[in-house]
């Protein structure tokens, strides 16, 4: 019999997933460098971090997700620069000072959750594997 080697999450991961990335989804939503077909997988595939995260997956699927956690760090740094924000506020009425103000706040916000991403993805980069046995 073969063994097929499976990956989860900790109850308390998925705890941690879901304060991580419960608002990021606005992150590639809107975000124009990033296809139609690129936001769903990237929806799919981390939907499973907080809503199905403690359900076994292949070594394979695993890896998606981790690819999609490096896609959304790699928007979320883009983002950190206050000239993605002025920008985007070219379109919006605003007041002068908006794209330094606002850009500013929202670029330093973006740089803080890539960090706090970075670091949760680090650590659930290489999981202890299951076994489908257990």
């Amino acid at each position: 019999m073969q063994t097929l080697t499976t990956y989860r999450l900790s109850p308390e991961e998925r705890r941690e997933a879901a304060d991580l990335l419960g608002g990021l989804t606005k992150v590639f939503e809107a975000d124009p460098d990033l296809d139609t077909t690129t936001r769903e997988r990237l929806e799919t595939s981390l939907t499973w971090f907080w809503r199905n995260g403690s359900n076994p997956i292949s070594g394979e699927k695993f890896a998606a997700n981790l690819a999609a956690l490096d896609l959304l760090i790699e928007r979320l740094h883009a983002q950190a620069d206050p000239s993605f924000w002025a920008a985007a506020l070219r379109a919006v009425p605003h007041t002068p000072d908006a794209p330094e103000t606002f850009g500013a706040g929202m670029a330093e916000s973006r740089l803080r959750q890539a960090e706090r991403l970075t670091a949760f993805r680090n650590r659930i980069a290489n999981p202890a594997p299951t076994t489908d046995d257990e």
